[in-house]
């Protein structure tokens, strides 16, 4: 069996129906669409109303990396546990799993301590 070159860009050539559902792709009439599994780009090179297009290069989006779009406040301690992690997210850039993990990294992002400062009540002595 011959080597099927994926991805292939196949244009459906029929004026009636307008448009024509092959293997759960909808193909219309003079409209390219390009198709990556070899199985069906088997399918639709058999078919007379089906002829191959070319493929027009395009370039590769690299997406800018994501800025901070809100600021942490002060009280982010009192913050939804998701809330924390998403700011963990956005200083990373990476996957924060736990709620501890994000705190652990908001805090040094903004130089705190780690832990939460607990007022500790002093006993009146008597």
């Amino acid at each position: 069996m011959a080597q099927i070159k994926v991805p292939q860009a196949f244009v459906y050539m029929a004026k009636i129906p307008a448009t024509k559902k092959i293997k759960n792709i909808v193909f219309r009439h003079g409209v390219p669409v390009t198709v990556h599994d070899p199985k069906i780009v088997r399918l639709l090179a058999l078919l007379p109303y089906m002829k191959t297009a070319e493929i027009e290069e395009q370039p590769e989006v690299v997406a800018a990396p994501k800025q901070a779009t809100t600021e942490i406040t002060a009280d982010w301690r009192k913050a939804h546990h998701k809330r924390r992690m998403a700011w963990a997210r956005q200083i990373t850039g990476g996957e924060v799993t736990t709620a501890t993990e994000a705190n652990r990294i908001i805090a040094a992002h903004r130089g705190e301590p780690d832990v939460e400062p607990v007022a500790v009540a002093q006993a009146e002595a008597a």
